[in-house]
Order: C-alpha cells, then sequence, then structure tokens
C-alpha cells in the first residue's frame, strides 16, 4: 500500500508511523438519545459493535438500532457491557436473525441475568403480536454464542485486543478498553463513580485513551449527595404508608432495586417496632432468581456487603423484612404496603398495573428513583400531571402523590467530569443522552477548555453525535520496519545536507517549520530541473523526524519508494483504475459550486474535464456525470463523497443544500431555462443563441425590436431600441423578485 510515513530513528531497525489509518464511529442507536445502545467502531478493516439494545420507548422493529447502516456479517466483535435491556435487548436478534458470525462477549454476571432478563422480555412482547422481535428459542440459541470475560482480563482476537473493567453501573457492568495496532478507544457504557452499598465504583483505566465514548445521560446535572438522598427516600416512604397509603416503588428488576431494597431492609430492622406491620414486597417475575445472583457473585460487591458479609456471617441479601414475589396477586393490599416493581418506567408490566389501580387514591403514591426516558408514563409524571390515560383508553383523575429521588446509577456531571480529568483523552464522544442535555454537556467542556486550567493541558475535542452521523479520525500507527534501496539514501543525505532544494525540505531547529520563499523554490528548480527528474520525491524533516512516501510491505515491514518495488521483491506494482458512471440531469453549474465549497481544489483540464484534490478526474456528460480514478484508500473515499454528494442532489433536488446553491447561482443553465419560459410568457419570440448561449428576445408587437442578453447577472443587454431594452430591464428585476 502507498503510505506517508516518518521515520524517527534512523539506526536499524527504524521506527515508521503509517499515516492515513481511518477510525470511524458511527452511532446505530443512542446518539443524541437514551436507549437502543449501539456504537459502531471500523478501523484497520476491523468492525467491532459495542452494545446491542432496544428503546424502551418504542415496540417492534421501531425499537431496534438502525441495523440497515452496516452489514452485520462484517462485524468482527460484539462487546456487551450489562443486560439492561436498552444495551443488550436487540441481541437475540442481532445474533439469530442476521448474517452476524463473529464473536460476542460479556461478563459472567451478565449473561447469568441476560437470560432471565430477556426472557421476561420475550413473554411481556409476545403479547403483542407485531411486538414479537424473536421467540424464546432465538434467545436459547444466542447464550450459545456469548462467550465470557473477566474484569481485567485482556483478550486478543482477530487483531484486536480488548479489557474489560468495572463500570459500577449494575453488577457485572463493564467498561471496555479495545487497542488496535496502538490505538486505543474506551467505551464506557452506563457507569457510576459512586460508592455504594451493593458495588464499586467505576475503575479509571491507567492508559492514555485516544478516544473516550462516554455515557451523558444526565448531561450538566448533579445528583444529589449519598446520604441526603437516601434520607429523602426514606422520608417520602414513611411518609405514604404513616398516611395510610399503599406506596409504588417502579425499578429495573435487577440493578438500582437491589441497592434500594437493602437501604428498606436496613432502616425496617433499625425501626421494626414502629414498621413491623408494614409489609415489603419485591414484585418481578425475576425477583427470587436475581437475588440468587446476587448472593452467587458477592465477591464482586462493594465493601459495605462483603463487611457486613464477614462480620455478620450471613449475606446481606437475605433479606429479613422483605418478601420476593412474583406476580401482584400474592400482594396483601388490605392496609398500607410498600411495593417495588418492574419496569422502572411504568412502560408496561406489574409496576403500571399497580399504578392504574392506586393512581385514583390520594393517600397513595409513587417513588421515581431512576431516569426516565422521554415517551414514557414514568417521564410523564414527572411533570405532575392532572389526569392519566390507562392501558384501555380510558382517563382518570391523577391524585396519587409523586416524588422523585435519583438513585439512577448513571454517573453526573461532577463524576464525569472527575473522570476525564484523571483519563486525559483527546477525544470525547458523548452519547446515551437526550439532545439538548449532550449539547449543554458539550457547550459546557467547550467552556472548562477556555477556563480550566487543566482542560488547557490535553485540550480534547468533543463530539455529540446523533444517530448515523460518521465522526471519521485519522491516526498514525507506528510500526517497526527497515528502509532499503534509493529511499534510505535519500533519508541519509536529507540529514546531512542541512539545507533546502526541491527533493529535501529540511525544517530549522528553532522553528516547526522553514519558510520557503516562492523565488528561492523557482530558482532552484530552474537550476536542478535537468538533473533530478528521476528523483522528485519530496522529503520533509520537522525537528526529529523526517517525513517520506513511497510502499509499505507489510509482511516483511519494508518501506520502498514506487518505482523500484520490483528489484526487491517479486510483485509487479500496478494501478487499478476506478470508473463510475453516475446519472445527473441537474444544472452542471449548481453541482459545480457545490463541490468547489465542499472540496476545495477543484482544476479545469478541458471543457466538460475536471480534476478534484488531484485526484479524481469528472467528465460532464448530458445527463451523466462520469468519475475516474487510481485506487487506494484516499482516492476511494473521495471519489466516494463524490458520488454521495451528486447522487443526493439528483434524488433530491428540492433539498435546502441545492436551493441555496440555486439561489446564489444567477448564471445556471436552471434558472436560464426558467427565465426562457418567464419571457415567453409575454413576448412573440424567445430563443438561445447556439453560438454564445445569450438569450435573444423579439418583441410581440414590433419584430424590429431585438435585444439579447449578454450577461444576466449585471444585466448586460444589446439592444438598439432604449425603450425596449428598459422594458427587458424592468421584466428581469421583476423575474428576480420572483
Amino acid at each position: 500500500m502507498e503510505s506517508q510515513i516518518k521515520i524517527t530513528n534512523l539506526s536499524s531497525p527504524h521506527q515508521i508511523d503509517i499515516k492515513g489509518d481511518i477510525l470511524e464511529i458511527l452511532p446505530l442507536g443512542s446518539g443524541s438519545e437514551v436507549g437502543r445502545s449501539c456504537i459502531i467502531l471500523k478501523f484497520q478493516s476491523k468492525t467491532i459493535m459495542l452494545d446491542c439494545g432496544i428503546h424502551p420507548a418504542y415496540s417492534g422493529i421501531n425499537s431496534l438500532p438502525y441495523f440497515d447502516e452496516i452489514d452485520p456479517s462484517t462485524v468482527d466483535l460484539l462487546l456487551i457491557t450489562h443486560f439492561h435491556l436498552d444495551h443488550c435487548g436487540a441481541l437475540p436478534y442481532f445474533l439469530e436473525k442476521t448474517t452476524f458470525n463473529g464473536d460476542c462477549y460479556m461478563t459472567h454476571p451478565s449473561k447469568a441475568i441476560y437470560k432471565y432478563i430477556l426472557a421476561d422480555y420475550v413473554k411481556v412482547s409476545h403479547a403483542n403480536i407485531e411486538g414479537a422481535l424473536f421467540e424464546e428459542r432465538d434467545l436459547k440459541k444466542s447464550l450459545d454464542k456469548i462467550k465470557l470475560i473477566d474484569y481485567h482480563q485482556e483478550i486478543n482476537t482477530k487483531g484486536i485486543k480488548f479489557t474489560a473493567y468495572n463500570a459500577g453501573h449494575v453488577l457485572g457492568a463493564a467498561m471496555f478498553l479495545i487497542e488496535i495496532s496502538g490505538i486505543k478507544i474506551l467505551y464506557t457504557g452506563d457507569f457510576s463513580r459512586e460508592d455504594d452499598r451493593h458495588l464499586k465504583p467505576a475503575e479509571i483505566p491507567e492508559q492514555d485513551i485516544h478516544i473516550l465514548i462516554v455515557e451523558s445521560t444526565y448531561g450538566i446535572h448533579q445528583h444529589e449527595k449519598r446520604l441526603e438522598r437516601e434520607r429523602n427516600f426514606i422520608n417520602y416512604v414513611t411518609e405514604i404508608v404513616s398516611r395510610g397509603g399503599k406506596c409504588l416503588l417502579p425499578v429495573f428488576s435487577i440493578g438500582r432495586a437491589q441497592e434500594l431494597l437493602l437501604i428498606l431492609d436496613e432502616y425496617w430492622e433499625k425501626y421494626e417496632e414502629e414498621f413491623k406491620q408494614i409489609k415489603i414486597y419485591y414484585a418481578s417475575s425475576l425477583a427470587t432468581n436475581s437475588i440468587d445472583i446476587f448472593k452467587r457473585y458477592i465477591n464482586m460487591a462493594g465493601e459495605y456487603i462483603k463487611k457486613k458479609y464477614s462480620s455478620e456471617g450471613k449475606n446481606p441479601f437475605d433479606f429479613k423484612h422483605i418478601d420476593c414475589v412474583k406476580t401482584i396477586e400474592n400482594l396483601d393490599e388490605s392496609k398500607p404496603v410498600v411495593v417495588f416493581a418492574s419496569p422502572g418506567m411504568l412502560q408496561s408490566g406489574l409496576s403500571r398495573t399497580l399504578f392504574e389501580r392506586w393512581c385514583t387514591d390520594p393517600k397513595n403514591g409513587v417513588v421515581i428513583t431512576g431516569y426516565c426516558v422521554d415517551g414514557t408514563i414514568g417521564k410523564h409524571l414527572l411533570g405532575e400531571p392532572s389526569e392519566i390515560e390507562l392501558t384501555d383508553g380510558n382517563k382518570v383523575p391523577m391524585k396519587m402523590t409523586v416524588k422523585n429521588v435519583t438513585f439512577s446509577a448513571h454517573s453526573d456531571f461532577t463524576h464525569t467530569n472527575e473522570f476525564i480529568l484523571k483519563l486525559q483523552p483527546k477525544n470525547i464522544i458523548l452519547v446515551h443522552g437526550e439532545g439538548k442535555e449532550m449539547e449543554r454537556l458539550r457547550n459546557e467542556y467547550e467552556r472548562l477548555k477556555v477556563d480550566n486550567n487543566i482542560y488547557k493541558k490535553f485540550m480534547p475535542r468533543v463530539f455529540n453525535p446523533k444517530n448515523c452521523q460518521r465522526l471519521i479520525f485519522n491516526f498514525k500507527i507506528q510500526k517497526d520496519g527497515f528502509i532499503v534501496g534509493d529511499m534510505c539514501q535519500k533519508i541519509l543525505n536529507a540529514f546531512d545536507k542541512g539545507f533546502v532544494n526541491e527533493n529535501y525540505y529540511i525544517s530549522n531547529l528553532e522553528n516547526d517549520k522553514m519558510e520557503i520563499e516562492n523565488e528561492k523554490n523557482e530558482k532552484s528548480d530552474k537550476n536542478d530541473n535537468n538533473d533530478n527528474d528521476e528523483n522528485n520525491e519530496n522529503v520533509f524533516i520537522e525537528n526529529n523526524y523526517i517525513e517520506v512516501s513511497g510502499i509499505l510491505l507489510n509482511e516483511s515491514n519494508i518501506f520502498l519508494e514506487k518505482g523500484e518495488i520490483s528489484k526487491f521483491c517479486e510483485i509487479q506494482p500496478m494501478k487499478l483504475k476506478q470508473i463510475l458512471k453516475i446519472k445527473y440531469t441537474l444544472c452542471f453549474e449548481i453541482l459545480f459550486n457545490i463541490l468547489k465549497d465542499y472540496f476545495k481544489v477543484i482544476d479545469k483540464l478541458k471543457e466538460n474535464e475536471f480534476l478534484i484534490c488531484n485526484e479524481v478526474k469528472m467528465y460532464v456528460q448530458k445527463e451523466f456525470i462520469v468519475l475516474e480514478w487510481y485506487s487506494n484508500g484516499y482516492n476511494d473515499f473521495l471519489a466516494n463523497s463524490l458520488a454521495m454528494t451528486i447522487n443526493q442532489l439528483e434524488t433530491s433536488p428540492n433539498n435546502n443544500v441545492f436551493n441555496h446553491y440555486k439561489n446564489d447561482n444567477e448564471l445556471c443553465d436552471y434558472k436560464k431555462e426558467k427565465l426562457i419560459t418567464f419571457l415567453k410568457t409575454k413576448y412573440y419570440n424567445v430563443s438561445e443563441n447556439k453560438y454564445n448561449r445569450n438569450v435573444v428576445i423579439v418583441d410581440n408587437d414590433n419584430d424590429n425590436n431585438v435585444c439579447e442578453i449578454v450577461n444576466f447577472l449585471n444585466k448586460e443587454i444589446l439592444c438598439e431600441n432604449d425603450e425596449f431594452r428598459e422594458k427587458i430591464i424592468s421584466d428581469l428585476q421583476f423575474f428576480d423578485e420572483l
């Protein structure tokens, strides 16, 4: 492959930095939204999918990530951060109903809980036939394809190295550090840096991170202090039951529910005499199974759990005051009661059923403890509605009290900022956040780059892409290799000479790059052009390295000039010419101006033949544009961008881009045709001069009155009759206003 390299050491072997390796990041979900987390990462012909979730506010096919944007068969690796549906709910579909054939990894607790979470989801989705994305058999098959990874375990597969770190979000939640050719990307998934009862806080990898893909659920908001949150939570719950009401706590079956269960069980134990008559239920089809899993993985719990286990000799998840029930039929609703029920956003299931039973009684109350997505009942309740629509379509008055205390295991701004300051990544990509919150967060980081001394040191670039919006990064990849042949001699000569000629551009040690005057260049070209026609390779020396271009043989790590490859191996250099014909029936002048603004460097070679960025030729034909180029990574990318631009204009001629340039382009064929049509409604004969393409107008009332529009832009008109000329100018002005 043809490469740009940077030589940093002239001893053998040499260090080679390959320029031009493009890393692409594409959100298929969680781009400016919370839900259906799914990020595609492409680098050096490797494709990685990070999470594969569904959107909680939608059902059926609409809840899936935008899988149509990729070819699933090209995905080499799929990493699942944790078991929540918005991160793994589409996994059985993707593993069993697409052409994906790569490896899929998650942690041991995630897989153990995944099968229960998805089995429950299958039952719920099958209540609505349209919402069934997969069957139970698909779930069972998917389990056989999931491989396991432990925290800090490093796995190498297909040229990709990755490591899992504790994310602190839920039991088994992982952040993934991915490394390809020395480039490191950290994907946090959902994470929390808070140290609570049952989980350790998220780790901070001691690595140099090139790209951080980080959740931004809470944007610039900050959580209350942990002790204050717990005090408010207990006060809300006890206030409801003390007035004789029923307290509903909608929660995810597994996650924050376990933290809240520990808090209430501890409080009921402390004030047993006062609350012993009030039952606490954990109502979920997964209740018993989930508690058993937490007991099994107590070694992964936080310090609070471990200390309590060692001091008391019993598992803290053996609750004394909490009854686990699978259905709400087992609840005693004749007296005050506290019920944990899933799901946490009240969009369906047991929590929705209980809410609709209790919402009309002012003695009852609901306490929202986690994050709620737009479009869910949980989010709607936070707006304090006066009435609520039930699942059967009927509307009833909303009288139960609504309280909100955030026990979400998502990082807030304070903890995310602390995380970033310790990692100091060069690039930050915000995902898993509502659009406005992400924009506020991005703006805050831009402000910190100006006001904060630490941010000033590493100056990260911050991105908040939408779904299906590609981000492109260009990295230099270091390899060990030998420089042989004429190239090696050129490099040695460049260091020895220390002056400027047409072959070697050598920088001053005091400057990053020497400014070369045009006169010196021209003089050097004239003096040495005849002697050095075969050696016109540019070599740039900048401080302690030089920059050259040539052919890198990957298998042997040998770097050669393009013309001498056949001297050292049996490979014969070949160029592959690509030709692409694209239909285009609109105004070429508009297209030309768009391409000129987008691609900057456009040279006209001859009539209807242009050169784009010195690499791609463009031929203008009737109703077609033909692109021609020699294939390599850069040229293929450039030609593809050109083709997409041309095709988008052809298929959507009324889009904002086309209309903007159409209005700015006074002389284009498109407008000329409109002008001729307009003038024909007023004059006997309007035509186009076939020699110079000027518009010719003959007066309908007097054939001797003839004028010719030479320049439509500045109203330059040839006409012997002044009165007729002024009339034409007046009409042109009227046409402009139209």
